[in-house]
């Protein structure tokens, strides 16, 4: 499932930004994606900056524009946006969208 996949690249990057020194070594909490109430901040946001900006001793914001700045690429992902005070927003590709209706349709 996409969502989890994101989920997953999200864990990945904030595990690469403490090996990289780019956020402490501290427990990491689920991430949790939601549907945002406005479209136009994307399809998916996570608020996983929010959550560990107490514990890292760091600006939200800083640290959401590190994991997204250390996503891997996905080809379903258009884009990753960071929004205050430290949501990461994706919006998916239009033509991974299109694709997956034609198995319902078909």
């Amino acid at each position: 499932m996409l969502k989890q996949r994101i989920a997953q690249l999200l864990q990945e990057a904030a595990a690469e930004a403490q090996k990289r020194g780019l956020l402490p070594p501290v427990s990491l909490p689920d991430v949790g994606l939601e549907h945002p109430q406005n479209p136009e901040h994307g399809d998916y946001a996570s608020s996983l900056a929010l959550r560990l900006a107490r514990a890292a001793g760091m600006s939200p914001i800083k640290i959401a524009e590190n994991l997204a700045g250390l996503m891997s690429p996905n080809p379903e992902i258009e884009s990753i946006a960071v929004a205050p005070p430290g949501f990461i927003n994706f919006t998916l590709r239009g033509e991974w969208l299109a694709r997956q209706g034609e198995p319902i349709i078909g």
